[in-house]
């Protein structure tokens, strides 16, 4: 894949990676390095692809992208790879990849101290709906900047978007929706 000199890479592979072939390849690819972190790396691209990067140019706009919902679930590194190979068979199939994206934790605690009671609760506000920082900090009654760090840790792992508007003559906005109308925690403690 050489990107265009005026494209940047990641948008270049964004694109390609919408058609469910290259995305198929992209993911092969990246399982014959039986390099874990480079596989969720590789999953993580090809599911912005499929869904989050659509949330992230929605706004206000009452239409969701076609992912239906993410599950937050603890699993071990079988479990992880079996979802992997099974979305690439998928894929290599021509198969339209599933309409959910699962984030998966090894460590239980791990989980539960992304998934805090202010983070949970940050997360129902933006579910259904745009807010901005500014609207998040007065509805829950937080510091702005307390939102602002719980936001960025999100949207690192993917369970938020966000985008900047320009708000004519008080400088920019950041606008704040999580990646699908339905998010499913799942822990198993054994």
């Amino acid at each position: 894949m050489n990107a265009p000199r005026d494209v940047s890479y990641d948008d270049y592979l964004g694109q390609a990676l919408k058609d469910p072939a290259e995305a198929a390849a992209y993911i092969e690819a990246t399982l014959e390095m039986d390099d874990p972190a480079a596989l969720l790396v590789a999953l993580r691209q090809v599911a912005k692809a499929h869904g989050m990067a659509e949330v992230a140019h929605q706004g206000n706009n009452s239409e969701r992208p076609e992912m239906s919902k993410v599950v937050v679930r603890t699993s071990d590194l079988d479990g992880f790879f079996d979802r992997a190979r099974l979305a690439g068979r998928r894929a290599d199939q021509g198969l339209a990849l599933d309409d959910s994206v699962t984030l998966a934790f090894e460590d239980p605690q791990a989980m539960f101290s992304v998934l805090s009671d202010a983070r949970r609760r940050l997360m129902r506000e933006v579910m259904h709906e745009s807010k901005t920082i500014g609207q998040l900090s007065a509805c829950l009654h937080r510091k702005r900047s307390a939102v602002t760090k719980d936001l960025m840790l999100l949207e690192r792992q993917g369970l938020i978007v966000s985008r900047r508007e320009t708000n004519p003559g008080h400088g920019v906005q950041k606008w704040v929706q999580a990646v699908a109308p339905r998010i499913e925690v799942m822990a198993v403690l054994a």
